[in-house]
This record gives C-alpha cells, structure tokens and sequence, in this order.
C-alpha cells in the first residue's frame, strides 16, 4: 500500500492517503511513498528514511539522568512501602541506624514513610529498613554513574538511548 507525499527540501513536509488535487506548482514535489512514509522523514529523490535521532548537547543527557535518578530514589520501597531517601529523613535515618548498631539506641522507633505512614519499628525492623534503603540507594547511584560514563564516552547520545540504558538497568 502506498501514501502521497509533498517533498520540500529533501523532507516529507504533507502526507495523504491518496492523490492530492493541489496547485500544478505544488504537484511537482508529490511523489508516492511506503504507507509508513511520515512528515519529516527525508527524501533522497527516490529513497524515503526516517529521520536521524536528534543529538543533545552531554547535559541534557546528563540532565535526564538526573531527572531518572531522583525519581528512582523516590521510589525506593521497604515492605512494600515508600521510604524517604533524601535530605532530612535520609540523615535520621543514617543517625538512628547508627545508634542502633552501637547499642546507643535500643527502643522502638517511629517513622514517617513516603506516603505519610507513620509507623512503630524495632530496632531489627528499622535496620532491615535501613540495609533496604542503603542497597537500593546504592543500585540507583550505581546505574547513574554507569550511565554518565556511557554519555562521556559517546556510546549513549540521545534521550532515546538514555531512557533505553535505564530501564535496562
């Protein structure tokens, strides 16, 4: 099955199911194409591709990043729940686990969780909290950092591929 396409410059500007009916100086840049011909695909004169991938600039790719970054570690999950992994809450968090493991602090705790829970923890239940927190910390900042070094290198250069990259993990 084929489609019509206006061609301006070497780029699909128009597309139509079929024939158009336009002015006898427009109808010399229509030509037939593959119905999977879309506008802003190029035209050599008689091969039709898709268009290159935009190329961004390393910090808009390393700005995306950062915006996956953050919205993973605001996904970081303990029993199902949601843990706060930044400013605040991560300090007390990293406090009260330390006191906990050098016996400093022996009582149950109570906790704010991502989604405004609040809730009574051992002294066990908090440090598994913790080593929950810590590794999936850990694996964020570690595709991240593997992540920048592919965009440093020049093997990730679209947002295409940096989306791609991250979800692969």
């Amino acid at each position: 099955m084929t489609i019509w396409v206006r061609v301006q410059q070497g780029e699909v500007v128009e597309t139509w199911p079929e024939g158009p009916v336009l002015h006898p100086s427009l109808m010399t840049s229509v030509h037939q194409a593959p119905d999977d011909v879309q506008a802003g695909w190029l035209c050599d004169g008689t091969t039709f591709s898709p268009p290159p991938p935009p190329v961004y600039p390393p910090e808009v790719l390393l700005a995306r990043v950062d915006q996956l970054r953050d919205a993973a570690l605001a996904a970081v999950e303990w029993n199902g729940k949601p843990v706060p992994t930044r400013g605040e809450p991560l300090l007390l968090l990293i406090g009260r686990a330390a006191a906990y493991a050098a016996g400093i602090r022996t009582t149950d705790s109570t906790w704010l969780m991502g989604d405004g829970e609040l809730v009574t923890l051992t002294s066990s239940q908090f440090m598994a909290m913790a080593a929950a927190v810590d590794q999936g910390i850990d694996a964020v900042y570690t595709r991240s950092f593997v992540l920048k070094a592919a965009i440093a290198t020049g093997t990730v250069n679209t947002l295409d591929d940096v989306n791609a990259a991250w979800t692969a993990g």
